[in-house]
């Protein structure tokens, strides 16, 4: 049984929702609208699933479309900022579908997707950990002096603080707004994407 468990809501458009948990790998499930899912329903679901009775779950919600042939996903947090991330995804979305280099710039997954975060300055870099799969690249957006910037994330294997974040004299309790300004430090414009990217393993 699990005690916990990441849960994402996948926007598909026109095709509906789906329901699907890399913590619980057989609860899967459709629906024409988010609002079908009901809180009571998602928890049943998880159970049937493997989640402890008493256990608890993670939301996220992402958006998922093609842009020259290849899917993208920018995914978010539900909770109580959900407001400001939504914004960002449609940022992120908006972005992505208009820039060619952004595209190049973001690492594609195992599967060859383009898989985004949208966080906020003041999440905590483990926040962003916690939604990402163990090394599979991430690309992590978050707006900063009025500009998205990029970044993409790779979740290392080990236990405790990965050596990039040590390096940098952060933990995975530091903002993500204080990874991001140790670039500034280095001069470089994490909104600029023409450029060679950076896996940080985190």
């Amino acid at each position: 049984m699990t005690k916990s468990a990441r849960i994402f809501f996948s926007d598909y458009g026109t095709f509906g929702w789906g329901v699907s948990s890399p913590d619980l790998p057989s609860l899967v499930g459709g629906a024409s609208s988010r609002d079908e899912f009901s809180d009571d329903a998602v928890f049943d679901l998880a159970r049937a699933a493997g989640l402890d009775d008493g256990g608890s779950v993670q939301i996220y919600a992402q958006m998922v479309f093609e842009c020259d042939d290849q899917v993208v996903v920018v995914r978010a947090c539900e909770d109580y900022f959900i407001g400001d991330r939504a914004r960002h995804v449609v940022e992120v979305r908006n972005h992505v579908s208009s820039d060619p280099e952004l595209r190049a710039y973001a690492p594609p997954s195992s599967l060859g997707d383009l898989v985004f975060v949208a966080a906020l300055p003041g999440d905590s870099i483990r926040s962003v950990i916690e939604s990402l799969e163990v090394g599979e690249p991430t690309t992590v957006a978050v707006e900063r002096a009025g500009d998205l910037e990029y970044l993409p994330f790779v979740r290392h294997q080990g236990f405790g603080e990965s050596q990039f974040l040590t390096e940098r004299g952060l933990t995975q309790d530091s903002t993500v707004d204080a990874l991001f300004a140790t670039f500034d430090e280095d001069g470089t414009d994490l909104s600029k994407v023409d450029r060679d990217r950076e896996l940080v393993v985190v």
